[in-house]
């Protein structure tokens, strides 16, 4: 019987991941069928300890950095920070490098790694800066397409961003885990070696997609901790729908998410208007048994429809 850690999580996981084939989507999912009996022992083990042994630090993605006063953690991203002058009040927060909206449209990062170290160093005294993102590449097959590189390319270009980023950088620089199916995961652990120290923080990218499918979100984490049980993983765009997976939040020590902008889009509202992003963080609260906000009275105004949208924004 596998036994568990002090992180929660069976320490041992029996059997190796198969590939049915070559294919990414034929790949994914594979972990499922031979961690079945050690998951289903995690799972009941969890619930008897009702998920306490730790919290998921939750971190609302927002467009506009004047709304970021309003919740205890954010999601900042550098492209909208770029051209501003002033400071903004924030609290706990993290940089997001804006890997997605560059390579997605250009294929490459505009923002060169010595602007995105000025741009780090610039902000680091608004609130409490707890990391910089690395300029990770994703690894979609959308993502793929675009630049013409393949999943390692693309794993060790982020390798080379974390490492440069990380030497320069007075501010924390959260390595990001890239890859598509759970094997691709665990290489990339293999390949990023002793630069990943014992208990660090690390991102998993390119997961936000298959938000609709946790059981393969579950699969990517699940893989991780059985290669490096010690990393604390940092969930980027966790959706509401795979936070309520209990075994997902179990493995996660932090996530983002601005599935509220999406869900506002997609229903013709204004997908930048920061009282959607109140009552998705009040659905947030609500499943982690965590503070969101930073101030109680905001849990009550993500409900006022008629609330003007600029007394949430910071204009001092």
């Amino acid at each position: 019987m596998a036994g568990f850690g002090d992180c929660g999580l069976p320490t041992l996981l029996g059997g190796e991941p198969v590939c049915a084939g070559t294919d990414h989507e034929s790949r994914a999912g594979s972990l499922r069928s031979h961690y079945r009996t050690e998951l289903d022992l995690f799972i009941a083990a969890a619930r008897r300890r009702s998920f306490r042994r730790g919290k998921v630090n939750f971190y609302i993605g927002i467009h506009h950095p004047s709304t970021a006063w309003a919740f205890l953690r954010s999601m900042v991203s550098v492209t909208t920070l770029l051209g501003r002058k002033r400071d903004f009040r924030v609290n706990e927060w993290i940089l997001d490098s804006g890997a997605f909206s560059q390579i997605s449209r250009y294929g490459k990062f505009i923002i060169s790694p010595t602007q995105y170290l000025e741009q780090i160093e610039r902000w680091s005294s608004c609130g409490k800066l707890m990391a910089a993102c690395t300029q990770d590449w994703m690894c979609e097959s959308v993502i793929l397409e675009k630049t013409g590189k393949s999943i390692e390319e693309h794993q060790e270009l982020t390798v080379r961003s974390y490492a440069e980023l990380a030497s320069k950088s007075a501010i924390y620089i959260l390595p990001v885990l890239q890859g598509f199916v759970p094997v691709d995961y665990v290489r990339h652990v293999r390949t990023y070696g002793n630069l990943l120290e014992s208990g660090q923080w690390v991102g998993v990218g390119s997961i936000c997609k298959r938000n609709g499918n946790p059981d393969a979100i579950e699969d990517v984490l699940l893989a991780i901790k059985r290669e490096r049980s010690d990393l604390r993983l940092h969930g980027f765009g966790i959706k509401l729908s795979a936070m309520e997976r209990p075994t997902v939040r179990a493995m996660l020590a932090s996530c983002d998410s601005m599935a509220w902008s999406f869900h506002g889009r997609k229903n013709g509202k204004d997908a930048a208007d920061p009282r959607l992003a109140l009552r998705y963080a009040a659905q947030i609260e609500e499943l982690i048994k965590e503070p969101v906000f930073i101030q109680d009275q905001l849990f009550e105004w993500w409900s006022n429809e008629e609330a003007p949208r600029i007394q949430f924004l910071d204009l001092k």
